[in-house]
Order: structure tokens, then sequence, then C-alpha cells
């Protein structure tokens, strides 16, 4: 039966909710940098404690235009320089060296993602080194709990993403709404099925 308070309570909760966006947004890898100057430009118009979250997320974030990232160097916040600092340093650097993995440690983990034990599967697929091409493997793996740690990994490829945001569990849903990798067409589309679920949650 159609309940008109119920609906506009949702409605409501969603609209409150839309904050939730601009965190999303200014934090997803996805965002062009087109996109992150225009946040920006908009920082002004939010009050103090989202506009301090916002500014944390596009001082990150590793799409932001570099002059942006110079003018947080001077920023009044020293969260916003530091951040900012160390993404200029990521970005002029050839960073990704640090991240590979030797043939010894590559080999292991390829050898402890088929393990039958679902607990070593399991660190596999939370491990941060893991590569894209063993997290896709894992995604369709028979437990939850391991698709669970492959939605949250941000090497998980967004088109492994996307075809996870089809998965029946709405715990694996929320999860790849919140990676950062997620594809921001996905994100917009899980936005009112993982809301409504807390909203639910939240009006027992």
């Amino acid at each position: 039966m159609f309940d008109i308070n119920k609906t506009l309570g949702l409605m409501n909760f969603l609209e409150r909710n839309k904050i939730n966006i601009l965190k999303k947004l200014s934090s997803n890898f996805n965002s062009s940098s087109v996109l992150l100057r225009e946040l920006w430009k908009e920082l002004d118009s939010l009050d103090d404690y989202l506009k301090e979250i916002i500014k944390n997320n596009i001082a990150d974030n590793p799409n932001t235009p570099i002059d942006i990232l110079e003018v947080f160097l001077n920023d009044d916040s020293e969260k916003v320089r530091r951040i900012s600092s160390l993404n200029l340093k990521r970005i002029k650097e050839d960073n990704n060296q640090s991240e590979l993995l030797d043939d010894g440690e590559l080999e292991e983990l390829i050898s402890m993602s088929k393990s039958k034990d679902k607990d070593i599967r399991n660190e596999v697929a939370y491990y941060h080194k893991t590569p894209p091409f063993l997290l896709e493997k894992l995604s369709t793996d028979k437990t939850i709990f391991v698709k669970l740690e492959v939605a949250d990994n941000p090497n998980t490829p967004s088109e492994t993403l996307r075809k996870m945001s089809f998965e029946k569990s709405i715990k694996i849903k929320t999860s790849v709404f919140e990676n950062p990798n997620t594809p921001l067409d996905i994100v917009n589309n899980l936005y009112k099925e993982v809301y409504t679920e807390i909203y639910r949650k939240e009006n027992k």
C-alpha cells in the first residue's frame, strides 16, 4: 500500500544525503580534472565543515590540476597543505615503482588466490598490492567476504567494479559505491539504492 509519509520521508532523506555525492565526486579517482576544478570553484559556497572535507578530498585526488594543488600549499589548514604536498610529490614522481611486486611475491599471490581456504583468498583480495588482474578473478569468488574485499580494494579495476555493482548483496553494492575507482555513472546509479537501504535500517 502506498504510504505518502514514508515516501516523503525517503525523499527528504535522499535530499539531505546529496551532500555525500559531493564527497564522492571529490574523492573519486574517476572524477576528471575539469570536474575537480568546478568543485574547487564552489568551495566558498559550502559551510565550513563540508568545505574542509571537500577540500581535503580534492587535495588528495590524483586528478586534481597541479595549479590547484599549488594554491593549496598556502592554505590556512595544515592538513590541506600536507595532503596537497604529498599529492604533488606522487604526481611528479614515478611513484608506481614502489608498488611493483617482485616475481616471487606475485607468484605467491597467484598461488594464494587459488587456495581452497576462503580466508587465504580473502587476504589476497584485501592486500593493497594485489594486481588488478587477480582482483578481477576474485570478484567472482563464491564467498561474499572475498567479494567484499575486492569491492573495497582501490586496485580493483573500474570495469570490474561496474560488473560488481549488479550483485544482489547490498553490502557489495555499498562497497562498490564507496570505492574511489568506481565509474561515476555507477556511483550515480547506486546512490539511491544504497541510501534507501541506509534509510530503511535507520527507520526500522
